[in-house]
């Protein structure tokens, strides 16, 4: 962030930045779609290429790995994990801020999946990128990078 920028407003936004994460896994895992839509830019964009080549072993699963809009997003989320339960965490967030309404951050990711019995842990990096609008932070971009997924009951 600009030197420019005063410090006490540059740890409000940071502090900002972590309870707008914190609100997308809550809502993620509550199923809470009309808030995880909430935490979302108008133009989000969400980028699971890398995530589907590890669930699908590089094969065309036919689901177009990027979503665009809130409802977009959320609608892939959904109709991918709403019959499932969840538990996504993230962790370690390194922030940073390009400006008094731009930001961006990676967070180590832990997440598990199960689904009648089988399921998966994973973990990676959540590559975010933040505006703020209306003086609201928001995600305006995501992408999961993957290091690891352990399967079980499959």
């Amino acid at each position: 962030m600009p030197e420019s920028v005063d410090p006490l407003q540059r740890l409000i936004a940071l502090e900002a930045i972590k309870a707008l994460k914190a609100r997308y896994f809550l809502a993620l895992d509550t199923k809470d779609w009309r808030g995880l839509e909430a935490v979302f830019a108008p133009d989000a964009v969400m980028d699971l290429s890398e995530e589907m080549k590890h669930h699908g072993g590089g094969v065309d699963t036919g689901a177009d790995p990027i979503s665009r809009t809130p409802a977009g997003i959320v609608g892939f989320i959904s109709a991918t994990v709403a019959p499932a339960t969840t538990v996504h965490e993230g962790h370690m967030p390194a922030i940073e801020l390009n400006g008094a309404d731009r930001a961006s951050g990676t967070w180590q990711l832990h997440d598990w999946i199960e689904l009648d019995g089988t399921g998966f842990h994973g973990y990676g990096h959540y590559r975010d990128t933040y505006a703020r609008h209306d003086c609201r932070w928001l995600i305006e971009s995501t992408r999961i990078t993957r290091i690891r997924i352990d399967y079980y009951g499959t």
